[in-house]
This record gives C-alpha cells, structure tokens and sequence, in this order.
C-alpha cells in the first residue's frame, strides 16, 4: 500500500507534509538557536530576518523556536487523543457488532446520543469545568469525545464479516469468542479505521488550536500553535508575522493529514 500511496500525487503530497512536520517536532532542540520561553524586551517584534528567520513576539521569544516546539504540543495531541479514541471505538464497535441484539442497541443508541451533542462545544465545556486545562486534559477529553466514528466503523466491518465461513469455522472448532474477536475480526475490520484515524489527527490538531486560542488549551508560556496566535492579537496589526507563521503551519499540517488519509482511502476502496 505504502508504494501505491507514493505514486500518487496527493497521497505523496501528504506525506511529505507530515514528515516535515514531525521531523520539525523532533529536532526542534538541535535547529533552533534559542529557548521557546526565553525573553529579551529588547529584540521585541523584530520582522524575519538572518538572525530570527520567522521574527520574534511582542516578548522578544523566537518565533521559529515557538513554532517548532509548537509542533510537538499540536501532534502529540493529534496522536495520543486519535489513540484513545481508536482504542474505545475498537472497544466498543467489536462488541457491538459481534453479539449484536440489546448490547449492539445499547452501545449504539449511547453512541447515537454522544453524536447529537456539538463535538467542539462538549469539549469546550468540559475543559471549563474540569480541572486547570492542561495538554493530558485536552488530550483524553479529545479522544472520550471523538470515538464515535471508529466505533461505527468498526461495527458496520464485523456485522460483515463475523458471517464469513472462517468466523464460522472458528465458531464450529469452539475458538473462544476473545480470540476470534482479537485475531480475526478487528485485524481484518481495520482498514476504514485507519482512514478515520488518519482524518481525526488534523481534527484534533484543530480543536488543541482552537482551545489553546481561547486560552483553555495549553497553557503559557508552553508554546503551542494555538496559543501563539492567541498571544498575538494584541499586536496583529504591527506584527503580521506572529499570526502567519503558525496560522500558516495549522494550514499545511492540517492539508497534510487530510490529503495523506484520503489518498489511504482510495488505495483500501
């Protein structure tokens, strides 16, 4: 699969997007010069140039080095709460789908009731009334808010294929209804899930953004892309860079996740 995805365009496209990014993650503690908190009044709102290659904030903090780390915050949040919520969704779809009547009513109807509710305002409130927001909080309530599409997908695949004659033949030899669950079904119910996974990454990514940007995200003086265009609006009209940058890197993360999870979907039609 991988080799068709790189012989297509967009899917080649994405990827390389996605890897620039997590590579920008990674190495950020070795491409960049200076401290993401490190203040200097001094060199305050300083445009691009040799010495800050993005420009620097109303605080004199390197734009570049707050973007780069920026990064880590935005993709551990977009992969650990896609985790979670896969991991539920799997949880939850298998059972569903597998023993069916009143427990696939229940799970469904729960799930059914969880969709009705606005994806960003459940978390928004959430995150205002819990504890202070902190990075593992928007993660887990990101990933207990959002596993209702792999779950669905992940029932609609079983219900398929649990009457498959090898899940017959498994039922016949008594294999233990976990092993045919764990070894059979979810390895070969996965495909759409790792599409939606792939998708639910960039919308992760935006939600942390947008709760960072209202400030009940992570908070400063940890950098995240969100907050950076929060701390920024105070000077939008003297300092564009501030807002670009990172406005800029939700933009391309974002288009890479999605172009990468379509070009999946394509190869797995």
């Amino acid at each position: 699969m991988i080799k068709r995805i790189l012989k297509n365009k967009l899917g080649l496209s994405g990827l390389l997007i996605v890897l620039f990014i997590s590579s920008l993650a990674l190495l950020a503690p070795f491409i960049t010069k200076y401290e993401p908190i490190s203040l200097n009044i001094e060199e305050a709102l300083l445009p691009p140039g040799p010495e800050h290659l993005l420009g620097t904030d109303s605080l004199g903090r390197d734009l570049f080095s707050r973007i780069a780390y920026g990064a880590r915050i935005s993709l551990s949040v977009g992969f650990v709460a896609v985790g979670i919520a896969v991991v539920i969704g799997i949880i939850l779809g298998s059972i569903a789908g597998f023993f069916g009547g009143i427990i696939d009513a229940v799970i469904m109807r729960f799930t059914d009731i969880m969709l009705c509710f606005p994806s960003f305002f459940l978390i928004l409130s959430l995150v205002a009334l819990l504890a202070k927001p902190s990075i593992y909080l928007i993660m887990v309530i990101i990933g207990l808010t959002s596993w209702m599409g792999p779950a669905r997908l992940i029932r609609a695949e079983i219900l398929s294929l649990k009457e498959e004659n090898f899940i017959l033949a498994l039922k016949i030899l008594k294999i233990p209804t976990p092993a045919i669950i764990l070894k059979h079904l979810i390895p070969n119910a996965l495909s759409p899930v790792l599409v939606n996974a792939t998708l639910g990454i960039a919308s992760a990514i935006l939600v942390e953004s947008s709760l960072s940007f209202l400030g009940l995200g992570v908070q400063p003086p940890t950098p995240s892309w969100g907050n950076i265009l929060m701390e920024a609006k105070s000077t939008l009209g003297v300092a564009w860079w501030i807002t670009f940058f990172p406005g800029l890197c939700i933009l391309i993360t974002v288009l890479g996740f999605n172009l990468l999870g379509e070009a999946i979907r394509e190869e797995l039609k």
